[in-house]
Parts: structure tokens; C-alpha cells; sequence
């Protein structure tokens, strides 16, 4: 953000920018499929075709179902979380006003985007020592991140070996990812005194928990990200490009990416053929996907980082974080952003067209059946490492 969205834009502004924030987070192609829906329009079998790739549902005519059941989750888990936030901000924001930042943070917080409507350029840090607040937000935000085909999954199948192979990888990867975040945060924080330091254990625990969740997915901060030491600007980075999962409201490259390339490797290191999970093996074509997607979004983010390191007067631990942010759609922020020169800004913009569309764009783009050729190269072996 580049100026204050509680006290640039009018009502009839904030209420376009979280409009848009609640398309973006339903995803272009199921956004676009409801409107046909609620119009009666018929829907394309190659529209639905793509969308059963994507979301793996049962059959074509699942599609129009899937997409309901998708938009009323996402509405079911922003109404829980709005009545949450209101609640809690009714004694300090009064009635009227406190309904309308409960919905408009809720809605933000599920759809992973991070706008608020705090005192200017505060975020969430008025709300540091406010547990309930805090974590309210982070669940909205993690059930955001894992997506409401997870989601579903969880509420129709209620045990663990019930679940598709795709859940349980989201699952225990964002599992792990929620640990390493949030000790290496409790770790690196706990006696800076500009941050975790002055507060009380349990609110360095909530906070800790807090970052590590929202750094994933969504750009709230309780604590001034530019506050952090280098090594916690480093981590929150990391967690940051990995991001959520496949199919939901978050960006970055996708925990399930993550765990196809760690699964590759780890088979690579072991020599073996083929990488597997859960009694199951991982095709070639899949790690490659997996493979293409991680080195086209590091090029990016290359690119975009030698620009601004040219165009700015900015550290360069300052232009990383703002590209890798921008890049993820997280939102975080070092300060920078309203200070970025022209050629900065149109910089950030395509990143964030590119991390939001891009990732997705190109699974959508490999995921088709290729034509295999009628013969085969001979192998040859070239030197690596």
C-alpha cells in the first residue's frame, strides 16, 4: 500500500478494494464460473474440464456443486470471523463502526490480503497484547491459506486416513511451517527490544504464532516488520515464496510444490528413480511442473530485485523483502512502499500481477496433455554439483 486505506480512500472506496480483495480470493475462474451461475449461463466443458484438474472433484457435472460449496465455506468462515472481530472491537471502535471492520477484516484475513482499516500505516500493532484479536485473525487467515477444497475434505471425510492424499500434504507441511516460523521468530525476537522482548510470555507466544502464520499468506504484522532483526527478515522471506496451498486463497509457489521438490530430492540423494509419498509415486512430469514453477519464480524475483537495487536508494535486504512480499502477495513491509520511485512501483505491480497469476497460469499451462514424440534421445550424463 502506498497511502492508508482507512483514511485515504472514502467508504465507497474501501468497499471496491474489498470487493476486489473477495474475487481475488475465490480465484478468477470460480469467481467468473458463479456469476454464469447465478445468471444461468452455461458454463464451457473445457471451463469445466480445467476446473476439475485443479480442484481434483469427482466428476464434470461436480463442477457447478464444487463452486457452491466453495463460495458458501468461504462466506460461512467470513461471517464466524466478522461476528468474532465485532465482538471483540464493539467496546473499542462502538457499534456501528465495529460491524464494518469486523466484516472488512474478516473478509481481508480469509482471502489472505492484509488491507486494514487501523490508524494509519499501524496494521494490527494497536492490537499486540490482545490475544483473542490476534488469533481470531490468524485462523481466518490459515483456514484462508489451506484452502476451502481442504476444507471441505476435512468436514466431509473427519478422520485422517479418510482424507485425500492432497489434504494430508497440505496439512503436514503447514503444520511444519507454523513450527519452523514460529520458533525460529520466538528464537531470533525473544530479547529484541523494539519487538517481542517488552512483552509479557504469553504474549511473545501469540505473536510469534501470529507472524508465522500471516508471513505465509496474508501481510498483517502486530509487531513492525522493520523492527525484526536481518535473520527474522530472512525467515519471514523463506515463508513468504513458499506460501499456501494449491487452490486457495493465498500465493507464493505452494506448500505442496515445496513438498514435491524436498520429495524429489531427498529420492535423488538416496538413488532412487522416482520420488513417492504415502505409498504413492510422483511422476516425472509432476516433479518437473514442481521444478519449472520454483526456477521461473526465482527468476522473477531475481529480475525484479536487480531493478529496484538500480531505481532505489533503498538496503538491500529492504528491496529483497519488498519483492519477495510483492511477489507472494503477502503485503509485508519493511516502510518502504509509499517511498518507492515510479519505476519501483510499476515494478512491484507486475510482480504482484505475475506472483498472483503467474504460478497458476503455468500449472495450468504444464498440466496440459502434451503430444509425446514417436521416438526417444539417447541418454547422455553431464556433470552436476
Amino acid at each position: 500500500m502506498v497511502v492508508d486505506t482507512g483514511t485515504h480512500w472514502s467508504t465507497f472506496g474501501q468497499v471496491v478494494i474489498i470487493t476486489l480483495v473477495q474475487l481475488g480470493g475465490l480465484g478468477v475462474m470460480t469467481a467468473s464460473m458463479f456469476i454464469l451461475i447465478i445468471l444461468r449461463r452455461p458454463i464451457s466443458f473445457r471451463d469445466r474440464f480445467e476446473l476439475r484438474e485443479v480442484s481434483k472433484a469427482g466428476g464434470i457435472q461436480s463442477v457447478a456443486g464444487l463452486i457452491w460449496a466453495t463460495v458458501l465455506v468461504t462466506l460461512l468462515f467470513e461471517a464466524v470471523g466478522a461476528a468474532a472481530l465485532w465482538y471483540r472491537m464493539d467496546g473499542l471502535e462502538g457499534n456501528h463502526r465495529a460491524i464494518g471492520m469486523g466484516v472488512f477484516h474478516a473478509v481481508s484475513a480469509f482471502n489472505n490480503a492484509g488491507f486494514d482499516l487501523m490508524p494509519p500505516f499501524t496494521n494490527l500493532t494497536t492490537y499486540a497484547t490482545d490475544p483473542f484479536f490476534l488469533l481470531v485473525t490468524a485462523l481466518l487467515v490459515f483456514f484462508g491459506g489451506i484452502g476451502a477444497l481442504v476444507l471441505m475434505d476435512i468436514f466431509s471425510k473427519r478422520t485422517w486416513k479418510a482424507l485425500s492424499q492432497n489434504s494430508r500434504i497440505v496439512l503436514i507441511a503447514s503444520g511444519i511451517l507454523l513450527l519452523v516460523g514460529f520458533l525460529g521468530i520466538l528464537a531470533t525476537e525473544f530479547t529484541n527490544p523494539k519487538t517481542l522482548f517488552p512483552l509479557s510470555w504469553h504474549d511473545k507466544l501469540v505473536n510469534a504464532f501470529f507472524h508465522s502464520v500471516t508471513a505465509r499468506t496474508a501481510g498483517f504484522d502486530s509487531l513492525s516488520v522493520a523492527d525484526f532483526k536481518d535473520e527474522t527478515q530472512f525467515l519471514l522471506m523463506l515463508l513468504m515464496y513458499i506460501g499456501g496451498a494449491t487452490g486457495s486463497t493465498a500465493g507464493g509457489i505452494k506448500v505442496t510444490t515445496l513438498a514435491i521438490l524436498v520429495l524429489a530430492s531427498l529420492a535423488a540423494v538416496r538413488g532412487y528413480e522416482h520420488a513417492s509419498v504415502m505409498g504413492a509415486r510422483l511422476s516425472h512430469r509432476l516433479v518437473y511442473r514442481a521444478m519449472s514453477v520454483a526456477v521461473l519464480t526465482l527468476f522473477v524475483i531475481f529480475l525484479a530485485t536487480l531493478v529496484l537495487t538500480v531505481s532505489e536508494e533503498f538496503l538491500f535486504r529492504q528491496v529483497l523483502f519488498e519483492v519477495v512480499s510483492a511477489f507472494a502477495t503477502v503485503g509485508l513491509t519493511t516502510g518502504i512502499t509509499p517511498d518507492l520511485s515510479l519505476v519501483g512501483k510499476l515494478t512491484i505491480i507486475v510482480v504482484m500481477y505475475l506472483g498472483r497469476l503467474g504460478p497458476l497460469t503455468l500449472a495450468y499451462a504444464l498440466a496440459q496433455r502434451a503430444r509425446e514424440p514417436s521416438y526417444q534421445l539417447p541418454e547422455r550424463e553431464i556433470g552436476i554439483g
